[in-house]
């Protein structure tokens, strides 16, 4: 799907034909929301970036990092503090507005990435390729909020919302569980009191 059948297909489900002029805007403001709430595996990206100086700059469509790791695995992400006072610590890094900061030579990272703007009427996104009903339902809600059919708007907007937990609930799941260190043992259990 393209920009172009995108739009066919909000006009015809909200038949408001008297707003085609509109969309452009609209879907602005609907790509910057997806890029605020939305992260799925047609997000991800991956780069290798040069750290020998200490820090790199994150890409230009950087959303959230997934994985960061190098030729001898992955490296532990630590806060800003703690990565400026524990100097020994070589395989951590931390992220400082849009750079990383690492001590090794570099870094690949796995990150979610912005999709691009859909600027031209054959433009598309992985986003809309997989999930076009995520694009409709948002248009549409943004269609009808401006129409003030609050009722409708309300709907498009609920239906908006149920796709992208979804997606961000699979992708969580396809990333993987979490994994939790050992317990902090405070020593021995027993009382003698």
């Amino acid at each position: 799907m393209d920009r172009a059948t995108l739009f066919a297909s909000v006009l015809a489900e909200t038949n408001r034909a008297d707003k085609e002029a509109e969309l452009p805007e609209m879907l602005s403001h609907a790509e910057a929301k997806i890029a605020r709430e939305l992260r799925c595996d047609e997000m991800s990206a991956s780069d290798t970036l040069d750290t020998s100086s200490g820090s790199a700059d994150l890409p230009d469509d950087f959303l959230g990092l997934r994985s960061v790791y190098d030729d001898d695995g992955p490296l532990q992400q630590v806060g800003l503090m703690e990565y400026r006072t524990a100097t020994q610590q070589t395989r951590t890094f931390a992220v400082v507005n849009r750079t990383i900061l690492a001590r090794v030579a570099s870094v690949n990272i796995d990150y979610y990435a912005r999709p691009a703007a859909m600027d031209g009427d054959g433009d598309t996104t992985a986003i809309l390729d997989a999930h076009p009903d995520l694009y409709v339902a948002l248009l549409s809600f943004y269609l009808y909020k401006r129409t003030q059919d609050l009722e409708l708007a309300s709907t498009a907007l609920d239906t908006y919302n149920d796709a992208r937990d979804r997606l961000n609930e699979l992708a969580q799941r396809q990333q993987g569980a979490p994994r939790f260190g050992k317990p902090y043992s405070f020593g021995s259990t027993s009382s003698t009191f």
